[in-house]
């Protein structure tokens, strides 16, 4: 297919197909699996499905019926009406160790994030694929907060861990917690002072899934200073910074069940009124802003009748659970025009989540078991706790130098523009091959129009003939010897002239030759008039048969229609000279021909000459252009490495003043 289509048209077919079909295709060739397997790819194809709306849900449910606890996972399209054949059951491919059952820590962008104890798992159920991750850095009893997000910046999943470490209440330690972070880009985990941004204070509220949206991850918290409402707690996933955003003044109370979530990108809030524990009125909160507390506005009012508010759609419809004497269901709630849809979910277990599906090929280019870094050392775990703000520049110009990096892959980018550019020549001499078939067809359709004139000036001879012969593609001998062999005798030239000139009923085709064939059907019956001769002869004929006499004599230059006796084949070369010479319009036609067939090779030597010309252009600066880049990226390499050395001395050095007794082993 490459051989036909020029290799963006390729890409841009191969970014439109769903991932099913993507994950066939990579058994097409080597070229097409190392395409839809890059990085680049994966993340192009990421952006077009963020682009398009899905109405696709996956559900979660847990039965904690059996040890270890069983998980499904379904998928349902909410644009048609629900039934069990257009249910979509996913295999989850997991099994707990040490656990009743992995813990979810959340979903973006169709990627989950799941852990039990120290084990952590990233699965992407669109191409049934997962990876376990290393171990964390920090190993505590305690329980840890974790978050799943996605920054847009790097194009980078994120796994956030907050641990509270062991220790007194009087401790600093036990105040404030440790974060770690775990990029799927760079495959290891990393211990940041985030923490040191966090006021000491806050309690995480509930246990659900936290939100990610505009690049941080958000949890719900409360000041144990002030218990009145709770608060929105933010970690950007760039800056590595907890910021607290406030809900709206005054619209939730102490008891209102509150959770975090994302309703058209936006970050939203879902209160419950737990009144009485009835949960009958829930609201939904948008901010329209992110950041600003102002914008934060009431989008709906649902009474859920005791239900469970699950979230929103796309389409703007409202999940909700609710709960009946048998089991629960899941039903979809259209706010415009009230009505109420069974999305055929019913459980009979604990633990129900539900959130919008997208597929995607994140994961695809990872092996399928633990990432191959190794665990942090606890020498370098506390020296990196205690980093300088000298090591925090030395970070900061290392970011600096993969942007250095960006740049230099944006400019390798630009010469694959430049080679893409030979395609574009090789597709203008497709065109002019392609003008030049036109050029020939018009001249095909002219000879035609010339054949077809002087096949319509024959037909218009032809029907001046006054006698029109019925002998069809048999000639008269062939006639004459049917017709000999039927009669059992010889048949002469006025049989053969009746035969071919009647038709099937035996009527004449024309007045003139009934009137002739009457003349000859008279003759014969006179005495004598008939012909002798022996079966099998030919054509009786004699100068003064009927024939003859009903039409006269053949002599040069009469044609008579028959094709008996002398015809116009005597004529002189001379003669046929003047029928056979080239009428003034086929002569012009031919010269026309000569001219657009040198006006075409002109044409098509200069296409290729200003082709070849291009070319080697194109060629030139390709070269030219390689070169600088190969020099400007052996510079920045240079630099990278000096700066890494330096790092590394750097790090020895602080590795000493930790450890001054083993200094030498360091």
């Amino acid at each position: 297919m490459s051989d036909y289509l020029p290799e963006e048209v390729v890409l841009e077919i191969l970014q439109r197909l769903p991932v099913k079909s993507l994950i066939r295709f990579r058994c097409v060739s080597k070229s097409w699996k190392s395409l839809i397997t890059s990085s680049a790819f994966i993340n192009s194809h990421l952006t077009r499905s963020l682009s398009l709306s899905s109405n696709k849900l996956i559900f979660r449910q847990r039965v904690d019926k059996l040890f270890p606890h069983l998980e499904y996972y379904k998928l349902i399209d909410d644009t048609i009406d629900s039934s069990s054949d257009q249910i979509q059951h996913i295999d989850f491919p997991l099994t707990c160790q040490f656990l009743f059952h992995f813990n979810l820590i959340g979903s973006v962008n169709g990627l989950f994030s799941l852990y039990e104890r120290e084990r952590y798992i990233l699965w992407n159920p669109s191409i049934r694929k997962y990876i376990t991750l290393p171990k964390p850095c920090i190993t505590v009893k305690t329980a840890s907060r974790n978050a799943i997000g996605f920054d847009p910046r790097t194009n980078d999943y994120k796994v956030v861990r907050i641990v509270f470490q062991d220790g007194t209440k009087t401790s600093e330690a036990a105040k404030i917690p440790v974060v770690e972070i775990y990029s799927l880009n760079e495959g290891s985990w990393r211990i940041t002072r985030a923490g040191n941004s966090l006021s000491p204070g806050f309690s995480f509220v509930v246990w659900e899934p936290a939100t990610s949206v505009n690049g941080a991850v958000h949890f719900l918290v409360k000041d144990m200073d002030n218990k009145s409402c709770p608060l929105v707690l933010s970690f950007d996933l760039g800056d590595e910074v907890f910021r607290v955003i406030s809900v709206p003044n005054g619209a939730f109370s102490t008891s209102d069940y509150v959770r975090t979530s994302v309703i058209g990108g936006l970050l939203s809030l879902l209160c419950h009124d737990t009144l009485e524990n009835n949960m009958k009125c829930c609201s939904i909160w948008v901010m329209k802003e992110y950041g600003v507390v102002d914008s934060w506005t009431k989008q709906f009012t649902v009474d859920c009748n005791g239900g469970l508010l699950l979230g929103l759609l796309k389409n703007g419809n409202i999940l909700v659970e609710t709960v009946t004497p048998i089991n629960s269901e899941i039903s979809s709630y259209d706010p415009k025009s009230r009505q109420v849809k069974n999305l055929g979910i019913c459980r009979r277990g604990f633990k129900i989540w539900v959130d919008n599906y997208m597929e995607n090929l994140v994961l695809l280019d990872k092996p399928n078991d633990k990432v191959p870094k190794r665990r942090v050392s606890r020498k370098r775990k506390y020296s990196l706790m205690l980093v300088s703000e000298e090591e925090r520049r030395d970070k900061e110009t290392s970011r600096e130098l993969e942007k250095k990096m960006l740049h230099l892959e944006h400019d390798i980018a630009i010469l694959k523009a430049k080679v893409m550019e030979i395609s574009t020549l090789k597709l203008e001499m497709a065109s002019l091959k392609s003008q030049a078939l036109q050029v020939v067809q018009q001249l095909s359709n002219q000879v035609m129009i010339v054949t077809k004139t002087l096949s319509e000036k024959n037909k218009e001879s032809c029907g001046k003939q006054k006698g029109i012969a019925r002998s069809g593609p048999k000639s008269f001998a062939q006639i004459s010897n049917v017709m000999a062999k039927s009669k059992g005798v010889p048949v002469e030239h006025a049989d053969v002239y009746e035969k071919v000139y009647s038709t099937k009923d035996g009527a004449a085709v024309t007045p003139q030759a009934e009137e002739n064939i009457a003349r000859m059907r008279e003759l014969l019956n006179e005495d004598g008039m008939r012909l002798q001769g022996e079966l099998g002869g030919g054509i009786l004929s004699s100068k003064d048969d009927a024939y003859a006499r009903a039409i006269g004599l053949e002599h040069a230059g009469r044609v008579r229609g028959v094709g008996f006796g002398r015809t116009p084949s005597g004529r002189s070369a001379t003669n046929l000279s003047r029928f056979t010479s080239t009428s003034p319009s086929s002569s012009g036609t031919t010269q026309r021909i000569s001219e657009l067939e040198t006006s075409l090779r002109e044409q098509i030597a200069q296409f290729k000459a200003r082709h070849e010309e291009q070319l080697a252009q194109s060629k030139v600066r390709h070269e030219e252009q390689l070169s600088q880049a190969k020099a400007r990226h052996k510079q920045q390499m240079a630099e990278v490495l000096t700066h890494m050395r330096e790092m590394f001395a750097k790090l020895s050095s602080h590795m000493r003043d930790f450890n001054p007794s083993q200094g030498g082993n360091a």
